[in-house]
């Protein structure tokens, strides 16, 4: 069950599916493997992580009267802002 949410997350032989690939990895846990119950975890972790840093981006974003992000101002006038599209 492992293996099969290891190769489930990857997208090795299938199509990548997180969420699927954390069904298969909780029944593991469930039975016990200690890898999946790492995994989970090692998850859960890096989820939290990213909606702490999502919190933070839109309090920022809130913070600027304008409404849009704040920019630092360039420290020579020869810099151009660039633009990626």
């Amino acid at each position: 069950m492992y293996a099969v949410g290891f190769f489930t997350e990857q997208g090795s032989g299938c199509t990548r599916d997180e969420l699927e690939a954390n069904k298969w990895y909780t029944q593991a846990a469930e039975l016990g493997d200690e890898r999946a119950k790492r995994r989970l975890e090692t998850l859960r972790i890096v989820n939290n992580r990213y909606i702490d840093s999502l919190d933070k981006s839109n309090t920022n974003k809130k913070k600027n009267k304008k409404g849009s992000p704040t920019r630092e101002k360039s420290s020579s006038k020869d810099e151009k802002d660039c633009i990626i599209m």
